[in-house]
């Protein structure tokens, strides 16, 4: 997974990054589109954590609550 970020994130607004003294990587990143950024962000949930924009979160969550209901609910 960290190479597959590492290989796209230009991709998606990559700004800088800074390891963190727990080891973990701090990104920013500058979208042309929150939704753009979230459909690459989903095959990495709970991998990370979105510290802004609220909106990037409501993005995730609108797509997982679309892929539940297509994969998880019966019709």
């Amino acid at each position: 997974m960290a190479q597959h970020v590492q290989d796209t994130k230009y991709q998606y607004g990559w700004a800088n990054e800074q390891l963190l003294a727990d080891g973990s990587v701090e990104m920013t990143l500058f979208p042309g589109s929150l939704s753009y950024l979230a459909t690459w962000l989903l095959p990495f949930a709970g991998a990370f954590t979105i510290l802004e924009p609220p909106a990037l979160l409501n993005h995730l969550r609108e797509l997982t609550q679309r892929a539940h209901v297509f994969f998880c609910v019966p019709d």
